[in-house]
């Protein structure tokens, strides 16, 4: 069975997972101003990107996504002919109209790929399974990471869909946010009630930052902190404890608007690294794409993480 995972460029993996795993990436468009142009995975790019600061709150930024012809013909022109398998996951349903699109042309599919197929002298059929990730970002990427790591072992592909399940529950997408005036200005203009205004203003003054967590269709703030820096610490002390209290899949998923390399000034991150390496569990660290950061502006940090613990909070 050759397979790969077809993603959508909001779930966050580093740039070397997405060139060395059999995974594809539906095209998202992004649009600052006046410049339009295809998300980014190249982490080079993105960090000018962000040092730039064309992402901000005075930007007319805009993320399109793929609508059903656009899947579609993705999926018949570079997955039908090259593979067998396609597992395709998604950003949040309740987010993102992507899973909705993909469901449409899943359901519809099947006749035209075997024509392909039958064309090219393949005489197995193509199968496809899709879901929403319940998450997002970090989250996201890590339910990614697992799907490959047990269809990599040999997993049927039957037994797959059950256990993707499991672990899709357990799985925790969290966000560090550090600029709330910036991410309730996103949600106000995609019509989201997440932050009411006094309080994103009195955030920017005060540097309150929140911890978000997206599980389960559901995005709610479990932490809010009087700097980016203390709940930056938070979130990674919350993820050493897990570490000891022992995970489900034995990876934590680290992503950030911005360079890896300032995830280092905070000192719960330097600790949780030594952690990781003690207790091997692998620890991935990236740069965000644009379609999972737009929404919640540069300097943001991203946590997928599964913990046997479901009740702490950061």
């Amino acid at each position: 069975m050759k397979y790969t995972l077809v993603l959508d460029s909001s779930a966050a993996l580093p740039e070397f997972v997405l060139k060395s795993r059999p995974i594809n990436i539906l095209p998202i468009t992004i649009r600052i101003d006046d410049k339009v142009f295809p998300d980014i995975v190249d982490q080079a790019q993105l960090i000018d990107i962000y040092k730039s600061g064309d992402v901000s709150i005075g930007a007319d930024i805009d993320v399109i996504s793929p609508d059903s012809e656009l899947i579609s013909n993705f999926i018949l022109d570079e997955i039908v002919p090259k593979y067998d398998v396609a597992i395709c996951q998604t950003i949040a349903q309740t987010v993102s109209p992507i899973y909705d699109n993909l469901s449409a042309v899943a359901n519809n599919l099947s006749k035209e790929a075997r024509v392909i197929r039958e064309g090219l002298g393949i005489d197995h059929p193509f199968r496809m399974t899709y879901l929403s990730s319940g998450t997002t970002v970090a989250g996201q990427g890590l339910l990614a990471i697992y799907a490959d790591f047990v269809l990599s072992r040999g997993m049927d592909y039957t037994q797959y869909k059950v256990q993707i399940g499991k672990f899709k529950r357990a799985a925790r997408g969290y966000l560090v946010i550090k600029d709330m005036a910036y991410a309730r200005h996103r949600a106000k203009l995609r019509g989201v009630k997440t932050m009411a205004l006094p309080v994103a203003v009195v955030g920017k003054l005060v540097g309150l930052s929140p911890i978000a967590l997206n599980h389960n269709e559901a995005l709610t703030v479990v932490g809010l902190n009087t700097s980016y820096r203390k709940s930056a610490n938070k979130l990674f002390s919350y993820a050493r404890k897990r570490l000891r209290d022992g995970l489900y899949f034995d990876a934590l998923n680290i992503t950030i608007a911005g360079s890896p390399e300032d995830l280092d000034q905070f000192t719960e991150y330097q600790a949780l690294k030594k952690d990781a390496e003690k207790a091997k569990v692998k620890l991935l660290v990236g740069v965000m794409s644009l379609s999972a950061s737009i929404n919640c502006g540069p300097g943001t940090i991203g946590l997928g993480i599964a913990p046997k613990n479901q009740t702490e909070e950061p």
